[in-house]
């Protein structure tokens, strides 16, 4: 077989997975935090669709404001431009606190603050995994409100749906063994909530010091739902896994370094976690953001590693001939090294969180 055809299948057989992978994660994931799989899902679909060139019929095209290209561009979180990342958060605090506001039984309570704007989730053991107002983040749209427009969500909802189920479907020729654990798995999660203008900003000598505690709690939130949620459901065999591995400790890194040089507690620990990039690389970047195994127009696999395992020789082209084990431990090596410098950084009283089932 030659090599552009080997590769071809190599890639259907990962997009089989992925979407497999995410279909059942979607339907056996009962946990609060879910929703942020969507910006997950979202890449899924819109890589897939653009590397098997689909073009959607119009029963499966969507009139929901949400774009699933912009969901799946949020998983770059604020490795943009440090004042846009701020305006972005600022919004989602403000839009937030309005809905909840408007909640209240006496609009002359609303200045009260009272009301609660923001809940976060945690593990038994205290690692943040999610929050209500990154969810918030990943589905921000000026032409619709999230409390009000339950079909919106429903119709965006749907078509993720039906684009895995085409794909899944289109690709039934081929045979694989998607990872999931598919044991119960038992946990009660535990949460707290607050108002974000009450005794939750931790840089009250900054400007902007709420916005910066929130732009750390999302990306502790994202590195800790890969780190200590994800694997509950999924084995560490699945490829799906290690990609979203990837995407993560790459752009929580470098989300970290649009803050390095602030004046911040712990700046030390920040420049030290930034500088350990020794497992990410451009090349595997764009292969984990999109499929096919190439960059710029060249195969990212050298011919004397193309082999049939987990990702056909992409990580040994990439490092130095690391095998997909000792790749992995080192990634998730990685991943917990954020998640405790982030922890360090956003000391949340997590030993306050109340186990969700009220027990």
């Amino acid at each position: 077989m030659k090599k552009e055809d080997f590769i071809r299948k190599g890639t259907l057989l990962l997009i089989k997975n992925d979407v497999e992978t995410l279909t059942q994660l979607g339907t056996r994931m009962e946990s609060p935090t879910s929703l942020m799989l969507l910006p997950y899902i979202c890449l899924c679909c819109n890589e897939a669709l653009n590397y098997m060139e689909y073009n959607l019929i119009a029963e499966y095209l969507t009139s929901s404001p949400i774009s699933y290209t912009e969901v799946r561009n949020k998983l770059k979180l604020f490795s943009n431009r440090y004042g846009k990342s701020i305006k972005q958060i600022k919004l989602v605090d403000s839009r937030q606190d309005n809905e909840f506001k408007a909640k209240l039984r006496f609009k002359w309570m609303e200045n009260w603050k009272i009301h609660y704007n923001l809940g976060i989730y945690s593990t038994p053991q205290g690692h943040v995994v999610g929050n209500t107002q990154y969810i918030a983040f990943l589905l921000q749209n000026p032409l619709f409100n999230l409390n009000e427009d339950s079909n919106t969500l429903y119709e965006f909802g749907f078509f993720l749906g039906s684009v895995l189920q085409r794909i899944s479907q289109d690709l039934n020729f081929l045979q694989l063994d998607s990872k999931i654990n598919m044991n119960e798995v038992l946990m009660d999660w535990h949460y707290k909530d607050f108002h974000t203008d009450k005794k939750f900003n931790l840089f009250l000598e900054m400007e902007d010091g709420k916005e910066l505690t929130l732009f750390l709690l999302h990306l502790l939130s994202t590195v800790n739902f890969v780190g200590y949620e994800l694997p509950r459901f999924v084995s560490n065999e699945n490829p799906w896994l290690l990609r979203i591995q990837y995407i993560t400790a790459h752009y929580v890194n470098e989300s970290l370094n649009r803050i390095k040089n602030m004046d911040l507690p712990h700046k030390a620990l920040i420049s030290e976690e930034v500088k350990d990039n020794s497992l990410l690389n451009s090349t595997f970047r764009s292969c984990m953001f999109h499929y096919g195994f190439y960059n710029k127009g060249e195969c990212s696999i050298k011919d004397e590693y193309l082999h049939e395992e987990l990702f056909f020789g992409l990580i040994e082209s990439c490092f130095e001939g690391k095998s997909y084990e000792e790749y992995q431990k080192l990634l998730v090596r990685k991943i917990f090294s954020l998640s405790k410098t982030m922890e360090t950084l956003l000391p949340l009283p997590v030993h306050c969180f109340k186990p969700l089932s009220g027990k």
